[in-house]
């Protein structure tokens, strides 16, 4: 496998969150060449040089491991412990080594491959080593026990710095000494050329457990911080020896950039709107469309490989029609895979571009069964959002924007409510575009309507879905609905619009479906609803179990086989 003797290169980032990375990269690379490596430092607009090395040492989580294919791939986490663990790429890492025992822990519940311990090191004949700095991600150090290459250096030259806290030097060894003893033993342990040392010999012990996935997925926008669906896809992709890579920056950059060598390289687009949606005129709507069609023409002539999934037949409150058709139409004409949720996508698709039936590999949405936490109650639940046992609650959950109609479940609300006392209104969600703060006084002035305008995290979201009893999605128009899935995860009755992906939910007990372009529609149905789905508690217990059975059938590892399985035919071709 790898020669331990070979060639090193180290990656690390130039901006100044990374201070202490840059630092440890350097003296790291200074002792092994002392033990007669070769060994390279580079920067970001160096990276793709470390293709060819016989070890990669990452100490940013900014790099990913795409960019030494057939090197040894070592993940070396200092203070960013929490940005590493949430990388989709780390499981990439050959190893994943900490610089405290705590990131050690931390870092083994991200991935098989975490667990040892290589802290950071010094110079110990250094003198006037200066201020230890701390990096802009200290406050958060301060609780893993890590210690910096600065603090090391000020210790070893016979200062006596301030420490982050009694973690860190107990994991160096050097709590209760006094200075002179804590001098002595910084520059007897923890000089570079002792971790020179001990990195060569854990990558020996390390090459015996054989390499992580090799193949990586680069995928575009990288919406994983505030959506788990894409985390949710490719949670297999390790079965097809391949892992997921989140794109930075734009489309266009990325393909200008990756196209020299894009042989064999996989891309997975998703949504398209961040393309040209920023775009205040026609002109600069043009211009990004011609740079990104030129660039994908780029990647594909030169071997790269391409699947996208249409989440939307258009992009939300679409912007530069003429645009988004051109560039959907050149998907769909050139991506080796077209990935749908629902079996009406093509269909709904045609009057805009035609989808060759061929591309096409269908993998439902899936529920977020095992995602979400659902240890909270029904009364807890409502306690937290002060609801009385005997009220009637509809909740709608999700992304708030206009094309929802949350306007008119308002209207449709009011008039239900002032008929029905115990009648009231969930409403949480993040909002964006126009037309918000109209939507949040009319939930202020309605002591009915409980919202919350702004994220709502994971542990909270069990809270105003375990309060409900029938989640309601009043859009106008809609193709995949992840709020849809999301209401069966939590057991909750739905009411939809007939459209896209839902029209295969009509006549199923526990879903009602009306006209989108009609507010009576909304207002009929969801009366229906609750006379049969709330208020009869026999009819409603069976509603319940009914969506929890759609939502174990519609489980996360269903979409993720599929998904693996569509991506593996890339890979391996």
């Amino acid at each position: 496998m790898t020669s331990v003797t070979g060639q090193w290169v180290l990656l690390c980032s130039g901006d100044d969150r990374s201070v202490d990375d840059v630092r440890a990269a350097h003296g790291l690379a200074d002792a092994l060449v002392a033990r007669g490596h070769t060994v390279r430092v580079l920067e970001p607009a160096r990276w793709l040089e470390a293709d060819g090395a016989d070890v990669v040492v990452v100490t940013t989580p900014a790099a990913e491991p795409s960019y030494a294919a057939n090197a040894w791939r070592i993940a070396w986490v200092g203070e960013q412990v929490e940005r590493w663990a949430a990388a989709p790429h780390l499981p990439a890492y050959d190893q994943v080594l900490a610089t405290s025992p705590l990131s050690a822990e931390r870092l083994r519940r991200a991935t098989d491959r975490a667990g040892e311990v290589l802290m950071r090191g010094c110079d110990p004949g250094a003198t006037g080593a200066g201020p230890a700095d701390p990096a802009p991600d200290e406050d958060a150090a301060r609780g893993t026990g890590h210690l910096s290459c600065a603090w090391l250096a000020s210790v070893a030259a016979g200062e006596t710095p301030e420490t982050a806290g009694r973690l860190g030097l107990r994991a160096a060894g050097l709590l209760g000494l006094d200075a002179d003893e804590r001098r002595r033993t910084v520059r007897e342990r923890h000089a570079w050329a002792r971790r020179a040392e001990e990195i060569v010999r854990l990558v020996e012990a390390g090459r015996g457990r054989g390499p992580a996935p090799r193949h990586p997925v680069h995928f575009w926008p990288d919406y994983t911080s505030g959506n788990p669906i894409q985390s949710m896809m490719y949670a297999a992709l390790g079965d097809v020896d391949a892992y997921p890579v989140a794109v930075p920056g734009t489309l266009a950059d990325w393909l200008e950039r990756r196209t020299p060598r894009a042989q064999g390289l996989v891309l997975h687009l998703h949504w398209t709107a961040p393309i040209l949606q920023n775009c205040r005129s026609a002109v600069d709507a043009l211009v990004a469309l011609r740079r990104t069609l030129t660039a994908l023409e780029g990647y594909v002539g030169a071997g790269g490989r391409m699947a996208w999934t249409i989440h939307n037949v258009l992009p939300h409150d679409v912007k530069w029609r003429w645009a988004e058709l051109e560039l959907a139409q050149w998907l769909a004409d050139h991506a080796e895979r077209v990935h749908v949720m629902a079996p009406v996508t093509v269909r709904e698709a045609r009057p805009f571009y035609v989808v060759d039936p061929a591309r096409v590999v269908q993998v439902d949405l899936s529920s977020y069964e095992g995602v979400y936490p659902r240890w909270i109650g029904r009364q807890e639940a409502r306690r937290r959002l002060g609801l009385e046992p005997h009220h009637r609650v509809l909740t709608a959950v999700g992304g708030i924007r206009a094309y929802k109609g949350l306007n008119r479940m308002l209207d449709v609300f009011a008039a239900m409510a002032a008929e029905d006392p115990d009648l009231r209104l969930l409403v949480a969600g993040q909002p964006s575009g126009d037309g918000i703060e109209e939507l949040r006084e009319r939930c202020e002035a309605d002591p009915r309507v409980v919202a919350r305008f702004g994220f709502v995290a994971d542990a909270d979201l069990q809270v105003w879905m375990h309060a409900a009893d029938l989640a309601v999605l009043p859009y106008r128009a809609i193709l995949n609905s992840a709020a849809f899935t999301l209401a069966h995860t939590f057991g909750l009755p739905v009411v939809g619009p007939a459209a896209g992906g839902l029209l295969e939910w009509d006549h199923v007990d526990h879903v009602r479906l009306f006209d989108p372009a009609d507010d009576g529609s909304l207002e009929e149905t969801l009366r229906t609803a609750v006379t049969d789905l709330v208020v009869d508690e026999t009819r409603a217990a069976r509603a319940h179990e009914a969506a929890r059975a759609a939502s174990l059938r519609l489980h996360p590892d269903r979409m993720a086989d599929g998904l693996a399985e569509m991506i593996g035919s890339l890979v391996v071709g």
